[in-house]
């Protein structure tokens, strides 16, 4: 299980499900972390999202002050019902466009109300940093689980975990089971009978990849539609490319076209063609790779390159040797300040990027032995010659 569950004591527990007709793996998933995890987790509210059929169930078969299995699991385990905020109101019905709540999901809109719904709800209860949200996937139809877990990579944090509840393949789905009683018991079935005491219940804690930190619209205030929120997000996972035109003394950045001084372009198009040639990640991404990277001495033997490249960037070559030697002591004489203003120009224009750090020239050493490079995955960068 994740370290960042109940050991964490100074957070406030809430258990969240998707359910659909069976009500029992609500309690199930409430037996283990209350009695089953160690240290057990002090659940203190539960919300649960449903239709209209599955809160009838569940006020039926779970909410019955007297009859239903939540209660009854409260009174067994010497838990005291009135600590944990489960009633009625905590039943939450996915609704349509009109506020109608959905008796099912049946088709596309239905799905699209309930991705609406569960994304709202993860974003509202995840703006209380003193709360750990306990998400499970265990119950509804596939689909809502699907928009959980989406819904928590969205805006979980390290303290949220999302999960599956696991039960004995015998007791499984089993009308009169709910949880392990604290007393065993046997049930029927249709193989004959067996007994509650050789019954397990098990979580399945499912890793998930936290998004909040990287799309800038999840920390906005406001409702935002699931389609929305795909879009955004997806805009800001897919890193822009990078083309190095020497000629136009220009790069592109996705597309954003950013013009340089042909000196500054030799430079930075030295260092994507050293990264673009890079062998070492043929098969693999290389994002954060340094193996690329070159240092100063080794840059000043690179002076006819760099040339190069400078004076395809002009449009003209140098008369003489003298004048491209000039050219090479100049360049090298001006070597950091250089750097400075090429990062200067991208952070300028890249401000609002989470993936400026890849554009820009790195140097991943203290001076005096630094070594310079891109930090970009070399199979984005294309540099027209």
């Amino acid at each position: 299980m994740s370290s960042s569950r109940s050991e964490d004591r100074q957070y406030r527990h809430t258990l969240i499900s998707v359910s659909g007709l069976t009500p029992q793996i609500i309690t199930e998933t409430l037996y283990y972390f209350m009695i089953e995890s160690n240290p057990p987790v002090p659940i203190e509210e539960i919300f649960i999202i449903t239709t209209a059929r599955g809160k009838e169930e569940i006020i039926s078969k779970l909410l019955d002050p007297a009859e239903g299995r939540y209660h009854q699991f409260c009174r067994e385990y010497g838990i005291d019902s009135s600590n944990i905020a489960f009633d009625e109101q905590h039943v939450l019905l996915v609704t349509d466009g009109k506020m109608t709540p959905l008796y099912d999901i049946r088709d596309e809109d239905d799905n699209y109300a309930a991705a609406d719904m569960i994304c709202q709800l993860i974003r509202e209860k995840t703006l209380d940093s003193t709360k750990a949200l306990h998400c499970s996937i265990a119950g509804g139809r596939k689909t809502m689980s699907v928009l959980m877990a989406f819904a928590l990579s969205l805006y979980g944090r390290p303290q949220d975990t999302l999960s599956h509840v696991l039960v004995h393949p015998d007791f499984e789905g089993h009308r009169e089971f709910y949880y392990i009683p604290a007393e065993p018991k046997v049930l029927r079935t249709h193989k004959g009978e067996i007994n509650t005491k050789d019954s397990w219940i098990k979580v399945a804690f499912i890793p998930y990849v936290r998004l909040r930190e990287k799309v800038p619209e999840l920390r906005e205030p406001g409702d935002v539609t699931y389609s929305a929120l795909v879009l955004c997000t997806q805009k800001v996972i897919d890193i822009p490319t990078l083309t190095v035109d020497v000629k136009k003394r220009r790069i592109r950045i996705g597309d954003i076209p950013i013009e340089m001084q042909d000196n500054q372009l030799a430079l930075y198009a030295f260092l994507a063609i050293r990264k673009e040639a890079c062998k070492l990640h043929e098969k693999t991404s290389c994002d954060d790779c340094t193996e690329c990277f070159i240092d100063r001495d080794k840059l000043e033997c690179s002076t006819d390159e760099i040339l190069t490249l400078y004076e395809q960037a002009r449009g003209r070559k140098a008369h003489n040797e003298e004048e491209r030697k000039k050219k090479a002591d100049n360049f090298y004489s001006d070597f950091n300040p250089k750097i400075s203003k090429i990062n200067k120009l991208l952070k300028s224009i890249l401000s609002d990027s989470p993936y400026l750090k890849l554009y820009t020239i790195s140097s991943p050493d203290k001076r005096p032995s630094s070594r310079y490079g891109l930090l970009i995955d070399r199979a984005k960068i294309t540099v027209i010659r």
